[in-house]
C-alpha cells in the first residue's frame, strides 16, 4: 500500500470514528463511558496520522510510516494491540 493510499485510509477510518462517536453522544450522552472511549479512539488515530503526515519527514517519521504500512498489511497477524473480541485469521 502506498503512503497516499494508507493517508486516504487513515482519513476515512478518522471519519467514521467521528461518526460513531458522535452517534454514541447522542445515544448515551457527551459524559457516558461509550462515548468516552470512541473519543479516546479517535484521538489516538487523530495523533497517529498527525506523526505520519502532518509533521515534517525525518527518519523516525519514515520509520513510523514503514511500520503502520506493514501493520495494515498484515495486521491480522498483529496480536498485541488486538480486542480479546476479534477473532484472528490464521
Amino acid at each position: 500500500m502506498k503512503t497516499e493510499q494508507y493517508k486516504k485510509k487513515m482519513e476515512m477510518k478518522i471519519t467514521k470514528k467521528r461518526e460513531e462517536m458522535i452517534s454514541c453522544a447522542r445515544i448515551f450522552g457527551y459524559t457516558a463511558e461509550e462515548t468516552l472511549q470512541q473519543s479516546r479512539e479517535l484521538d489516538e488515530l487523530m495523533n497517529e496520522y498527525q506523526r505520519l503526515f502532518l509533521h515534517p519527514r525525518n527518519k523516525m517519521n519514515v520509520l513510523f510510516i514503514i511500520l503502520f504500512l506493514f501493520k495494515s498489511q498484515f495486521g491480522r497477524f498483529v496480536t498485541s494491540d488486538c480486542p480479546s473480541s476479534v477473532k484472528i485469521d490464521y
